[in-house]
């Protein structure tokens, strides 16, 4: 199973650089392996003309994937906070289905680009989404 798809992201930002780097200098992208009690990284150190178009190709697929995956999840966010206004992160993470962490970074989005509000405390208060 690769582990690109995010079960290992949560933990740093790692992953992302490596593969930024690889890219820069015209490497393939590395692979990524779940094992039994870890993961397995395999980075190549040959670069071709060939391997440079592949590597352009597969990073531009994954970054539109990844962007579109980061408008749907707040388009979710919105739609959640539209059905119930006391949702918490937790819940928005559990019913999106990514980690809590990334609710809590696009409420910080969703909130400086004013598309919501959060009226009153963090236990007694509620969504408002604006946009």
């Amino acid at each position: 199973m690769l582990v690109s798809d995010g079960l290992i992201e949560k933990y740093g930002s790692g992953i992302g650089r490596i593969k930024r780097l690889c890219l820069a200098h015209g490497i393939k992208q590395p692979k990524f392996e779940e094992l039994q009690k870890g993961f397995r990284v395999t980075l190549y150190k040959e670069t071709t003309q060939e391997t440079t178009q592949e590597t352009t190709q597969e990073t531009t697929q994954e970054t539109t994937q990844e962007k579109t995956a980061k408008v749907l999840t707040r388009q979710s966010i919105c739609q959640l906070m539209r059905e119930n206004k006391h949702i918490t992160r937790i819940e928005l993470a559990q019913k999106i289905g990514v980690s809590e962490n990334a609710i809590k970074q696009q409420l910080v989005k969703l909130k400086r680009e004013g598309m919501i509000n959060r009226i009153g405390s963090t236990k007694a208060g509620y969504w408002e989404v604006i946009k």
